[in-house]
């Protein structure tokens, strides 16, 4: 009797304590739901460069370029991949590779550049450096970087700020037009319609700096049809360099086609040479530099609406071969004599003059340097 008496003892205590461990496992299982559920509704994580997302593997059947309008690949400080700056119909923003959102898709504008990014909403731009929350707000009317560079320029007013990509604005002074020598070690600012030199504290250069020579070319050269300045398409390098009165830096030398430039702390202009009769001879000129106008005083930072109305009805035009959004523009002579030249002019997908170049045929169809 006592036998059969511990014998159910044994066995209603073991069957309570299965209840109780598995109602502690119940409990923790709708925690870790609970919080689960939590971390999926909030899309805007803490922190842009922790995230578990990233050392997943991508999802093949996901197509971020099917989903949205664009999608553009980008590197962010502390991410194992790449993230997306994408665009729908509710604006810009940042999601992983596989579709997950970082930063919401209602930002009017987004710019990336070098580890950090810029957001739009109305007239606030907020900076971003792989944090949940903005290091910098500004208010502007717009704003973009320089192209090759590591500075934001913002509009406010119709004037012009160097802005560094945490937001600071690095000087007081504020211009009618901004520029960069290619490796930013100082900047040129326009005002009264007059091209000055300035060190990052906003103080003007010496007469000797190395910034006169492009402070030459911004403020007395005209771009035309055959002609930069006094250089004319057709010269020989020497001639170039001559007429300059300055020597050009090789960038890339082929076997019939080569680059120049005006050298790393000179403002961004490229010529292009073929050989004739085993002399290099000038076939195009690109000019990615503000300031540096046609004869019709058109240039790199105008609008694509202005360009169309100063060159009505001698304009032809193709898609970008990198970037189909972008548009290339040929401005195309009716005269016999200038039938071999043309201005071709890169206007980007926010109908910006980016870029512009003169040429001779075929030169001035080149997709890339000598190709």
């Amino acid at each position: 009797m006592h036998k059969l008496i511990c014998a159910f003892s044994l066995k209603f205590l073991s069957n309570r304590i299965t209840i109780i461990l598995l109602s502690i496992l119940c409990l923790c299982s709708c925690q870790d739901n609970a919080a689960r559920t939590k971390t999926e509704k909030n899309s805007y994580p803490d922190s842009l460069s922790i995230n578990s997302e990233n050392k997943k593997t991508k999802d093949p059947n996901i197509n971020l370029w099917n989903i949205y309008q664009t999608a553009k690949e980008i590197q962010l400080k502390g991410f194992y991949h790449s993230m997306f700056v994408v665009q729908n119909e509710h604006g810009y923003g940042i999601v992983t590779a596989n579709n997950k959102v970082v930063l919401p898709i209602t930002s009017e504008q987004m710019l990336y550049h070098k580890e950090s990014f810029v957001r739009k909403n109305n007239n606030l731009y907020e900076f971003y450096s792989g944090e949940k929350d903005p290091i910098a707000q500004l208010e502007l009317d717009s704003i973009y970087h320089n192209f090759i560079g590591n500075y934001y320029v913002g509009v406010k007013n119709k004037l012009k700020h160097v802005i560094e990509m945490n937001g600071t604005i690095v000087s007081k002074n504020s211009f009618e037009e901004i520029e960069f020598p290619k490796d930013n070690s100082y900047f040129f600012g326009l005002k009264d319609n007059n091209w000055k030199a300035y060190n990052f504290d906003g103080k003007i250069l010496p007469a000797n700096h190395a910034s006169k020579f492009s402070l030459n070319i911004l403020n007395n050269f005209v771009v035309t049809l055959r002609s930069f300045g006094p250089v004319v398409l057709g010269s020989s390098v020497s001639k170039i360099e001559k007429v300059l009165g300055y020597n050009l830096h090789k960038q890339n030398i082929g076997e019939q086609c080569h680059t120049y430039t005006l050298g790393p702390d000179q403002i961004n202009i490229t010529f292009l040479t073929e050989n004739k009769m085993d002399v290099p001879i000038l076939e195009r000129i690109y000019i990615n530099a503000f300031g540096v106008k046609t004869k019709s005083n058109i240039g790199v930072g105008d609008l694509e609406k202005t360009l169309k109305v100063i060159y009505q009805g001698y304009l032809e035009n193709s898609r970008g071969h990198y970037d189909t959004t972008a548009v290339n523009y040929f401005f195309v002579p009716k005269d016999e004599i200038d039938k071999n030249y043309r201005i071709n002019f890169y206007v980007n997908n926010s109908s910006i003059i980016e870029s512009y170049s003169i040429g001779r045929q075929p030169a001035i169809q080149y997709v890339e340097g000598c190709f």
